[in-house]
């Protein structure tokens, strides 16, 4: 049986964060060798040391792109899921129905997810355990306190999701729009460089000039 998309880009991200714990050994005494070629001496050791534990950690830490790409992919996707997730409860699915329907229609981490909770639902683990165990969930977090709650308090699952779509949407226009200032900002950095030496040439020199010229009068 060939493999499925998900355990293809979940093998690529394995494999990715393989290499980066691979390549610990050969990069860590290479940044040993540069700082103690930088420095020299007994100086020079304690910061390539300095220099091969950070290395060291880093690349054990590292995250593997695969798995940064899935992740905001999934981000993206998480409040068209939800609102799509809203709009079959609210034609009378019931919940469950919904999220295969949805994980069909939605190709990608987020219809990966669902599937993977509608087939925890459909194996009998209970609801409250299935939510609580994606509470904490960086990206599907919000949805699943939120289906949580309303199991507990009896509230309609399709109003509740209707407002968290709603709320995402929101929230992903907010990360948008910063991103997209961020991203100017960014952008004048260099130009700002560019310009700072002819600034300097015709703006602040001439001035400390006139200043010098100016104490050289009053001798």
């Amino acid at each position: 049986m060939p493999p499925s998309p998900h355990q293809g880009r979940t093998r690529s991200g394995r494999d990715e964060e393989a290499l980066l714990t691979r390549l610990r050994p050969v990069l860590a005494p290479a940044a040993f060798l540069a700082g103690w070629t930088f420095l020299g001496g007994a100086v020079g050791m304690v910061a390539g040391a300095l220099l091969a534990a950070v290395s060291w950690r880093i690349l054990g830490a590292a995250e593997a792109p695969a798995v940064r790409r899935r992740r905001e992919l999934l981000a993206r996707q998480l409040p068209v899921g939800v609102q799509l997730l809203a709009a079959a409860l609210r034609a009378g699915t019931d919940l469950q129905s919904a999220m295969a329907t949805v994980a069909e229609a939605l190709p990608g981490p987020f219809g990966e997810e669902l599937a993977r909770i509608g087939r925890e639902l459909t194996l009998g683990v209970p609801p409250e355990q299935v939510w609580m165990g994606n509470a904490d969930d960086p990206v599907l977090g919000p949805m699943a306190r939120t289906l949580g709650r309303a199991q507990e308090t009896g509230a309609a699952v399709a109003g509740v999701m209707e407002d968290l779509a709603v709320e995402l949407q929101g929230r992903r226009r907010a990360e948008t729009e910063r991103a997209a200032r961020s991203v100017d900002v960014r952008a004048s950095a260099p130009l700002g460089l560019c310009f700072l030496p002819a600034f300097m040439m015709l703006g602040v020199l001439p001035l400390v000039a006139g200043v010098f010229e100016s104490l050289s009068l009053l001798k």
